[in-house]
């Protein structure tokens, strides 16, 4: 699985993403639409499904040289500008989902019978795990000055089972949607199986990104969830994706199943190995009906391919 696809899994209740939150409200429902796309469909001159994931996969490396690669282990730090701390004794924890970081935001401080507090960490680091053909496993851990322990979030995929653990939130085990998408995401070889993935993949027209000529492309892989992404019409590259789908905020037994939007843009490639991967990329996430937005950047420091990955790792803990 390609390093774009643990980024997803890191981001969403499933992210990266998945899963990937701890971040302070920064905008609202007109940053959405600020920060979308405005897509121009019907021109005359788009490219086919094929023509587009075809020259994708060339400028990765081709596919030869990714289906030689089978595992990925990924290091890096997080731009994260607050984690969530709880006073008067409460346990400071993480958000380890989008669904989570909505704890920062509308939902949860309304039942909170305390008071939060945003602490600014010392660091944050991420470590992405992957092994084909489905198996995943990501860990971010931020330290901050009010605590001796660091700040955790964990989860993993074992290919038949989407897990979450977080400092103050527990362990949970995921289903329905999120687990759904947690399966399409921890695919290792999915840049090679997009159209197998999305089987209805289709050209919704040109936009920018960034100044950027890209080629949006969309899917419903569900009933309740949508992706798109944007591809370079010069490099070929992935330059955006976005996914908005419905998820059960961790922590929380609600009747109601928020529906969630999470944006990643790739902000720089690396060549590793024969082989493009993003390096930096940046991310924002929240309701998709509008309402607080969270971000954060993150850069990778190593990443290495075809090393040893214990398959433990991707277990679901006991407690």
């Amino acid at each position: 699985m390609k390093l774009r696809q643990q980024i997803m899994t890191v981001t969403s209740a499933a992210l990266i993403l998945s899963w990937l939150g701890c971040v302070i409200p920064i905008g609202n429902k007109s940053l959405w639409n600020q920060s979308g796309l405005s897509v121009q469909p019907g021109a005359a001159d788009l490219p086919t499904v094929d023509h587009v994931l075809d020259k994708y996969v060339e400028a990765l490396g081709g596919r030869a040289a990714l289906q030689k690669v089978t595992s990925r282990v990924t290091k890096g730090v997080v731009e994260l500008p607050y984690v969530v701390a709880k006073k008067e004794g409460w346990q400071l924890e993480a958000a380890a989902s989008i669904a989570a970081t909505f704890a920062v935001g509308p939902f949860f401080a309304p039942r909170a019978q305390g008071n939060i507090r945003l602490e600014k960490p010392l660091e944050t680091t991420l470590e992405l795990q992957a092994k084909a053909p489905n198996k995943l496993f990501t860990s971010m851990e931020s330290r901050i000055a009010s605590a001796q322990e660091p700040v955790v979030s964990r989860n993993g995929f074992n290919g038949k089972l989407g897990w979450t653990r977080s400092s103050g939130f527990g362990l949970r085990e995921e289903s329905d949607e999120d687990l759904a998408k947690r399966k399409r995401d921890s695919d290792f070889h999915r840049d090679l199986r997009l159209k197998e993935v999305y089987p209805d993949l289709k050209v919704e027209g040109k936009a920018k990104v960034s100044g950027e000529e890209v080629y949006v492309l969309r899917s419903s892989p569900s009933p309740n969830g949508t992706e798109r992404f944007a591809f370079s019409t010069q490099t070929g590259l992935l330059v955006w994706q976005e996914s908005e789908y419905e998820t059960i905020p961790i922590g929380f037994n609600w009747g109601a199943r928020p529906r969630v939007r999470t944006r990643m843009q790739f902000i720089d490639y690396h060549n590793v190995g024969g082989i493009k991967v993003p390096a930096c990329w940046h991310s924002i996430a929240g309701p998709a009906n509008g309402g607080p937005t969270f971000e954060l950047t993150f850069k990778a420091t190593e990443i290495k391919h075809n090393v040893p990955v214990d398959d433990a790792l991707f277990e679901k803990p006991t407690k």
